[in-house]
């Protein structure tokens, strides 16, 4: 299981696997949307204690680095000690369009190590991400967040006004009824 420390300490190792010999990424910057419990734990929303199986990667710019990486994310897991998933592109493809829109300009640095650049969604964007996924762990994780009405009202209202033809309605209403509930606890 992988706790802030741990994933600091594997981010920074990418990063110097990254930099070393001929590699493609080494000569440019590589930005990195990094979300769920490993987001959340970097950007310190999340309790200390809290841990997570994996770092999930939302968006890769530029996204051909993405090889690159994977490969190096290999040598980084074999070195650490880590599950060779450690770092993957598990949300990508479903959740990508899942952002509320803006949410770039209200993304937040939190590492910057040789060429790697880590951003997690703003608070907002991770609270709807939350609301979406809605296993039980990411209740947990939006009770202890302590959500206000606003960032309620902003996500209720990014979900019922998105087009969203692949999500399935059972979802988008169960991600509703969550944040209902979230309402009912305040």
């Amino acid at each position: 299981m992988l706790d802030s420390g741990l994933i600091r300490a594997a981010l920074e190792a990418l990063a110097r696997e990254l930099g070393a010999g001929d590699s493609v990424v080494s000569a440019a910057t590589v930005e990195l949307l990094l979300v769920g419990g490993a987001g959340g734990l970097l950007a310190g929303r999340l309790a200390p204690h809290r841990v997570t199986s994996d770092c999930d990667v939302m968006v890769c710019v530029p996204e051909e680095a993405w090889p690159e990486l994977e490969r190096a994310a290999g040598r980084v897991a074999h070195r650490l000690g880590l599950s060779r998933r450690w770092l993957n592109r598990g949300p990508a493809g479903p959740y990508r369009d899942a952002l509320p829109r803006g949410w770039e300009q209200r993304r937040s640095e939190v590492l910057r190590t040789g060429p790697l650049v880590i951003f997690v969604p703003g608070r907002v964007d991770f609270i709807a991400m939350k609301a979406l996924a809605n296993r039980a762990q990411d209740i947990e994780d939006l009770i202890a967040l302590n959500t206000t009405a606003d960032e309620r009202a902003f996500v209720r209202h990014h979900l019922l006004h998105w087009p969203h033809d692949h999500w399935l309605n059972s979802q988008l209403r169960e991600a509703l009824a969550t944040l209902d509930e979230l309402e009912d606890d305040t």
